[in-house]
């Protein structure tokens, strides 16, 4: 008889065991839904560690859960509950959220503290929405090692180094607002790809407002980046900062095309500075029309930056551009570097409109550029090395409209 009852409670082990093993799954087929109270001393982290399958799950937080976690898992939604939802990570030698996992979403949360804030080491389409990401170490949010995903909604401040940076990896970043970070607003490095306020689905705006940060806006090193639709203003607070004070900045070989809808002003640098690397501007992405970029009031009565800079062998290409109140020159191209302008408006520059120095090329082709009421010449070039094809129309510029310097190809 206690052998049979044995072996019946055996059997009744088994199968509660095989029953709560088994993937939940809603009555409608979603992947299923718990909820995690960090408001009554449940723990995120923990959670996570009893949930270690492939299944698809959401997770629901509800208060502040202070603890840095790690997602190892892919298919994790972590959703804040419509009172409030926080990661406040206790150890800053420690990521508030490290993401290796595949497809995984976070919507809604608050992140502050840790080493970085959300970071994504190799994690493939990880998704944040609607994320606040404040008071890290180093950076925001980081994507590295092959990752890629979208950043959509989300604020992004006070980051002890970048606020978003892409290192190796390819990213979205849309509909956000970055700035008070360290350094800069958002980095695009060492071979990754970005997508800055265009998005990747429909191809249409979707701007972020970039500034103010203590080091450049919108970095770009190495690697390629599209940007269009951003509000890039009043960056570079920090006087010693590392990446210079421009609200854009192009080095490294970097390939950087800025369709339209930018406006870069007010960076205590110049408005956008490229070294040895690649610029185009303008219209060459259909979805967004004949939309102008507009480089204005950059630079400081110390620093008389101009609104765009090429140096060391760059090459801009400027389709659509109004350059207006700089309080340096309007455009710099020096050092064998070369322009090509097509309806580009300059104006009111506390210098020259467009100055040429050190050997470098300017190619205006139609429509006719505009570079008018300027303090120093229209077009002003400095050494015999430097020259000029094409027309630009010139008036009311304050030291004459083209230097005799200035002479063809």
């Amino acid at each position: 008889m206690r052998r049979e009852y044995s072996r019946s409670l055996m059997c009744s082990l088994v199968v509660l065991t095989a029953v709560f093993a088994a993937r939940p799954v809603a009555a409608d087929g979603a992947p299923p839904t718990i909820t995690v109270r960090c408001d009554r001393g449940e723990s995120l982290a923990r959670t996570l560690d009893r949930k270690p399958d492939a299944s698809d799950l959401t997770i629901v937080v509800k208060g502040v859960c202070q603890e840095n976690v790690t997602i190892k898992r892919g298919g994790v939604t972590l959703l804040a509950d419509p009172s409030g939802g926080a990661i406040s990570a206790p150890d800053v030698t420690s990521d508030a959220v490290h993401v290796t996992g595949d497809d995984v979403t976070i919507d809604g949360l608050s992140v502050t503290g840790g080493r970085g804030g959300i970071v994504a080491s190799g994690a493939r389409r990880l998704t944040l929405r609607r994320c606040t990401v404040r008071n890290t170490q180093r950076t925001g949010v980081f994507f590295f090692q092959a990752a890629g995903g979208m950043v959509d909604g989300c604020t992004v401040q006070n980051a002890g180094r970048d606020g978003i940076a892409l290192e190796g990896a390819s990213a979205t970043v849309i509909n956000s607002t970055i700035s008070q970070n360290t350094r800069a607003g958002v980095t695009v490095a060492n071979g990754s790809s970005g997508r800055i306020g265009l998005d990747a689905s429909s191809g249409g705006p979707a701007g972020n407002v970039i500034g103010p940060n203590g080091s450049t806006g919108l970095l770009i090193s190495g690697a390629s980046a599209v940007a269009a639709a951003n509000t890039i203003s009043g960056n570079g607070t920090d006087p010693a900062a590392l990446f210079g004070r421009a609200g854009v900045t192009i080095v490294n070989g970097a390939q950087a095309q800025l369709p339209g809808g930018n406006t870069i002003s007010t960076s205590a640098g110049a408005g956008i500075f490229v070294r040895g690397s690649a610029l185009l501007m303008g219209n060459v992405n259909p979805d967004l029309g004949t939309v102008l970029n507009t480089v204005s009031g950059n630079g400081t009565a110390s620093a008389s930056q101009p609104g765009v800079e090429l140096f060391l062998n760059s090459s801009g290409d400027l389709r659509n551009v109004v350059v207006d109140g700089n309080v340096g020159n309007g455009i710099l191209v020096s050092t064998n570097s070369s322009m090509t302008l097509n309806n580009v408006t300059v104006t009111n520059s506390g210098r020259d409109g467009i100055q040429l120095v050190f050997g470098s090329s300017l190619f205006a082709a139609p429509p006719v550029s505009n570079v008018v009421n300027n303090a120093g010449f229209g077009l002003n070039c400095l050494d015999g090395e430097s020259s000029v094809f094409g027309f630009v129309y010139t008036f009311g510029n304050g030291a004459g409209d083209v230097s005799d310097t200035c002479t063809g190809f």
